[in-house]
Order: structure tokens, then C-alpha cells, then sequence
């Protein structure tokens, strides 16, 4: 193994293990009429067609990434739309509220989680699920447990593989109005 591909085998274990983690994780409502999902972020893509296996539609927000397009999901029911659009440009007010969030390698990278996870929540319908893998250190584990526990109380927090943390978090069925 050369010192190039060093990095290239991580990234790919790492992409192998977030996979399993949100495939264990995430619930099959496949059968749910409209469900809903969004992945976020620069390594979602990967997870995009369990989510269509999983759900009627799946909006996955790209960024920079690639065209706009639909793709067929499973079973040939499910739709999933490529936006070039950032994690903040997706909004309830125009794009919905949804079943399942994830995002992958988005709010540790985007440094203003204090901003991000709120966001993420309010884009979760209520009864769905926030699932997020971030890349994180080992000495920086207990700040940022600490951080995603004070945004989204209740929340469960796994060690997906070393330096990779997955969070997984339930929205309750009351929404509560921000500006209360």
C-alpha cells in the first residue's frame, strides 16, 4: 500500500461502516403512502439508494455535487431528486418535513453546528428520525457528545468505527414552536 491510497482505503472503510450503521438504524417505510427522505452532505450519496429502497421519495441535497436529476427507486416506487443545493437552503416551508434525515460528513465540517443541528431537527417531521455520522476525534468526542446532546435532547449517540460518530435521533410527536 502506497501512502496515496493509505487515505483512499480509510475513506472507504469509513463509507463501508456508515452504510452498516444506517442500514441497522433505518426504519423500513417503504410501505408508508409519501414517505419522505433527505440525506445532506458530501458523502450522502452513498446511502441514497438504500433510502429509496426504504422510502417513497428521497430528496438528497448535493451541493456543489453533480446534476439535477430523478432516479428510479425500489421496487420501482421510490424517486430520488438530486438538488444542488446546501444543507441551510432546504426549508420546511418549501420543501416539506420528512420521515428520515441523514447526514453524512455535513455538520462537523460545516463548524457551525450550533446553527446546522437545529436546522436538521426542524427538517424532521415529528415521530422521524435525524440519523448523522461525522467524522470525530477521539480526544474531541466528549465536547462533541456533549454539543449534539444540548441541540437534540434524548439523543442516541454510537462509535460507528474509530474517529467516526453516528447519531441517531428521534423528533417528538408534539412540535414545539421555536418562537415560544
Amino acid at each position: 500500500m502506497t501512502a496515496a491510497t493509505a487515505p483512499l482505503l480509510g475513506r472507504l472503510t469509513a463509507d463501508r461502516a456508515c452504510r452498516h450503521w444506517v442500514a441497522a438504524i433505518t426504519p423500513d417505510l417503504s410501505a408508508v403512502d409519501g414517505s419522505r427522505a433527505l440525506a445532506v452532505g458530501r458523502r450522502a450519496a452513498s446511502c441514497t439508494a438504500l433510502l429509496a429502497y426504504r422510502h417513497q421519495h428521497v430528496l438528497l441535497a448535493a451541493g456543489a455535487l453533480g446534476q439535477v436529476a430523478v432516479v428510479p427507486g425500489g421496487a420501482g416506487k421510490a424517486t430520488v431528486r438530486v438538488d444542488r443545493r446546501e444543507l441551510l437552503e432546504v426549508e420546511p416551508e418549501i420543501d416539506g418535513r420528512f420521515d428520515l434525515v441523514l447526514a453524512v460528513d455535513a455538520v462537523r465540517r460545516s463548524s457551525v453546528d450550533d446553527i446546522v443541528l437545529p436546522h436538521l431537527g426542524w427538517l424532521v417531521a415529528p415521530g422521524g428520525h435525524l440519523l448523522i455520522v461525522d467524522p470525530v476525534g477521539q480526544a474531541d468526542w466528549p465536547a462533541v457528545r456533549r454539543r449534539y446532546l444540548g441541540y437534540l435532547p434524548g439523543a442516541r449517540i454510537d462509535e460507528v468505527q474509530v474517529e467516526l460518530m453516528g447519531t441517531w435521533w428521534e423528533r417528538p410527536f408534539k412540535v414545539v414552536d421555536p418562537s415560544e
